[in-house]
C-alpha cells in the first residue's frame, strides 16, 4: 500500500508553532498549490488553487518554524491523514498532510519578495499547458 503526497506550493501564512507536553515542536501551516491551463473552446487562460493543511513534527517542525514565512516556496513530501472530531455533537473530518520531508525552494527571504526569481518563473511556466502545442 502507498500513501504519499508531494506538493510544491507557497505558504499562505507564517507557520503556527505548538509544543507537545514532552517539549517536541509541532508546526502547522497551509500550502497553496495552483494549476494553470488554456481552455480549448475559448482560448482563455484559467487557474485553480488548492489549499493543503500540512503538519510538521520534531526537528522538521523546528526548521519550518525558524525558516518558513508567508509566501515561502516549499516542496513537501508526506502522507495523507484524516482525523475525526466532534463539534456541536456532530462528527466531522479533517484531512491533511503529515510532512516527512521538506525542501525550501526559491531564494533566501523568498517569503518577503513579491517578485519571483528567474528559475521560479520558469518552473511556474512549466505548469501552463498550451494544448495546441501537444502532438497527440
Amino acid at each position: 500500500m502507498l500513501n504519499k503526497a508531494q506538493l510544491i506550493g507557497r505558504l499562505t501564512a507564517d507557520p503556527t508553532m505548538r509544543y507537545m507536553p514532552s517539549g517536541d515542536p509541532i508546526a502547522t501551516m497551509t500550502v497553496a498549490t495552483s494549476r494553470r491551463w488554456k481552455d480549448k473552446s475559448t482560448g482563455e487562460k484559467k487557474e485553480e488553487s488548492e489549499f493543503h493543511r500540512v503538519t510538521f513534527f520534531g526537528s522538521l517542525a523546528k526548521v519550518a518554524g525558524d525558516y518558513l514565512k508567508k509566501g515561502s516556496l516549499v516542496y513537501i513530501e508526506g502522507r495523507i491523514k484524516t482525523d475525526s472530531y466532534e463539534k456541536n455533537g456532530e462528527k466531522r473530518y479533517s484531512t491533511g498532510i503529515v510532512v516527512e520531508a521538506m525542501q525550501m525552494l526559491g531564494s533566501k527571504g523568498d517569503g518577503q519578495q513579491a517578485q519571483r526569481s528567474e528559475p521560479e518563473q520558469a518552473s511556474a511556466q512549466n505548469d501552463e499547458w498550451d494544448d495546441d502545442g501537444i502532438p497527440f
